[in-house]
């Protein structure tokens, strides 16, 4: 009987170290998504957003400093 409840007891840690391990590994990988897709995916629309905002603003000084001929 002793024998039993040490194996019952060693197989639930061993259980629990492997649910902790689980979602460890899941935690890692939702970080890994995380920076791969702000980086993927947000670097190119804030560079888009930059070049837009800089021509938004070479057309509005060119209006404000137009001369007519």
């Amino acid at each position: 009987m002793f024998v039993f409840n040490r194996l019952f007891v060693a197989s639930k840690s061993q259980v629990s170290l492997e649910y902790i391990l689980l979602v460890s590994a899941a935690i890692v990988f939702i970080i890994i998504v995380a920076v791969l897709v702000r980086n993927v995916v947000m670097t190119p629309v804030m560079n888009q957003s930059s070049n837009t905002s800089s021509y938004i603003r070479n057309v509005t000084v060119n209006l404000t400093n137009f001369t007519p001929s």
